[in-house]
Formats: structure tokens, C-alpha cells, sequence
């Protein structure tokens, strides 16, 4: 498995991937109407769009592939996008194949996304999942904690979105790491947190640069950027 920064050129992949997630993931909790009108076309645009705004947004992408090159999950983020008080880096979206769910490749990206996060200087962390979705056992398991909700509409249909957070508590290492620094030394305690070893790669670049990065060997680099009412349209 193979973790790059994303390019304009992955946009139609990109898009394949959110919408074959969505359609796998969201089944049962998004109106099946909905899923089933999710535009490939539309959502390849909207993440073109993306690249070419990523250094205005300061947002990032990096995509995952397997060992044949096809591309098979992607995460980006950046600011966080309602200027709230305490929470200053956002991930926006993280999607991979039904396939290669379970694997291990969530949790590649989400170092990495921590790594970006804190090379642009946000050492806290906040992403919006739906309630009723499984992944929300995931991020539990990685440190975040329930911080927000609010409804929103999808499909024509109300639905609960739950926001998780890094937040300071006792005698819980990547909740101590993400709020007091330094960023190497968060950087670490996330990485043995999830996998247990230590594990930073070299440098690498990506297609837009926004801030500096020295890489990781897994995803998320500054190169694109999405705004909520991407992530949630056809």
C-alpha cells in the first residue's frame, strides 16, 4: 500500500472512491434516492475545484493505492471551517473502498492528517461524522471524544452529525499530546498510540504546496482542500 500526496490529475478517482464509499457506507442512514443519484461527473468538478483552491484554503489531500497503483481511499483537511474557539485543524473527509476498510489504512491516514495538521500549525483536531455511522467507533479508538452536534439535511432527510475532538484528559496520551506540545513530540505519542512503533518517513512533495512539510510515509498533505457543502452535494 502506497500513501502520496494528491494531484489535480487524481481528481476522477478521487471521486470514483468518495462516491463508492458513500454509496457502501451510508447505506441505510442516507436515502437510498440520494445515494443512487450521486453524480461521478459532478463530484470529479468539485474536487478539481478543490486542488485548485487548496492554497488559498490552506487544505490538503493524499490518497492511498494499492500495490496494482488504483487508487482505493483519500483523506483531506485543512482550517477548520466554523472559527470555532478552541478547535483549529479540521478533518474534512476520509473515505476508503468497502475492500480496504479494516485494514489498517484508516489509521495510516489519520497520522497523517495529524502529522499536516501540525506542520500548518493546528494542534488540535476536529471531524464531522453521522451518528449512525460505524466509523464513529473509530475515531473513539483513536482519542477523539464527542464534542458537538447539529442536524443536517441530506437527501431531504434530517440527520445528526457529531463532531469528535482532541480534548485535554488525564492520564490519556494523544489527548495530552495533541493540546501541549511540542508538535515532534505529539507527533510521536500519536504514532505509538496507533500503531505502536514510531514511524516517520522521509520528505516528500505535493502539487500544491500551502505550508510546509517535511512527509510522512503515510497520507494527508497540504494539495487540496473541501468545503462542507462539497462533501455533502451530488
Amino acid at each position: 500500500m502506497r500513501v502520496r500526496s494528491g494531484q489535480i490529475t487524481d481528481a476522477k478517482a478521487i471521486a470514483q472512491v468518495h462516491v463508492a464509499s458513500w454509496r457502501s457506507t451510508y447505506k441505510g442512514i442516507v436515502p437510498d434516492d440520494f445515494l443512487a443519484n450521486l453524480s461521478y461527473e459532478r463530484r470529479e468538478r468539485g474536487w478539481r475545484d478543490i486542488f485548485v483552491n487548496a492554497e488559498s484554503q490552506r487544505s490538503f489531500v493524499y490518497v492511498a493505492e494499492n500495490e496494482m497503483e488504483k487508487m482505493v481511499g483519500f483523506v483531506n483537511g485543512g482550517p477548520e471551517r466554523e472559527n470555532g474557539p478552541f478547535y483549529k485543524g479540521e478533518l474534512y473527509a476520509i473515505y476508503l473502498l468497502e475492500n480496504y476498510q479494516n485494514k489498517g489504512i484508516g489509521r495510516q491516514l489519520v497520522r497523517v492528517a495529524a502529522r499536516q495538521l501540525i506542520e500548518c500549525g493546528f494542534e488540535t483536531m476536529l471531524v464531522w461524522v453521522l451518528a449512525d455511522n460505524p466509523s464513529c467507533r473509530f475515531y473513539e479508538r483513536i482519542g477523539g471524544r464527542q464534542v458537538r452536534e447539529k442536524i443536517i439535511k441530506i437527501g431531504g432527510a434530517d440527520l445528526v452529525e457529531v463532531a469528535y475532538g482532541v480534548v485535554q484528559e488525564k492520564n490519556n496520551e494523544i489527548h495530552a499530546a495533541f493540546l501541549s506540545g511540542p508538535a515532534r513530540f505529539l507527533l510521536v505519542l500519536f504514532e505509538r498510540t496507533l500503531s505502536g512503533t514510531s514511524a516517520l518517513g522521509a520528505s516528500g512533495k505535493a502539487g500544491v504546496k500551502s505550508c510546509s512539510i517535511r512527509s510522512s510515509i503515510f497520507f494527508f498533505r497540504i494539495g487540496s482542500g473541501c468545503t462542507g457543502s462539497q462533501i455533502y452535494s451530488r
